[in-house]
């Protein structure tokens, strides 16, 4: 995403979220913590269009779903509850 690159990354805190990094310790920090607290959110692939990065993301009230990041964490929202409720698309 421009000069940044999103990846994913366990903190011991967070679980398995994404972040966001411009190669500096300082320039990188969680972008959101879909799945609040240890447990992970992520799931295995991401697709870059334009200047948004689509993944699928698991949250307790979603599910899996499909989500987006402009690489901010205010950019960073789920795009559409598919299958609504919690067993996810």
């Amino acid at each position: 995403l421009g000069d940044r690159v999103v990846f994913w990354a366990d903190d011991g805190a967070h679980g398995m979220e994404p972040w966001v990094t411009d190669g500096t310790p300082g320039g990188t920090s969680l972008l959101r913590d879909i799945n609040p607290g240890a447990s992970r959110s992520a799931f295995g692939w991401a697709a870059l269009l334009g200047s948004t990065l689509y993944f699928r993301a698991y949250d307790p009230e979603h599910g899996c779903e499909l989500w987006k990041t402009d690489g901010t964490g205010p950019g960073t929202v789920l795009v559409r509850d598919v299958s609504p409720g919690p067993v996810g698309s």
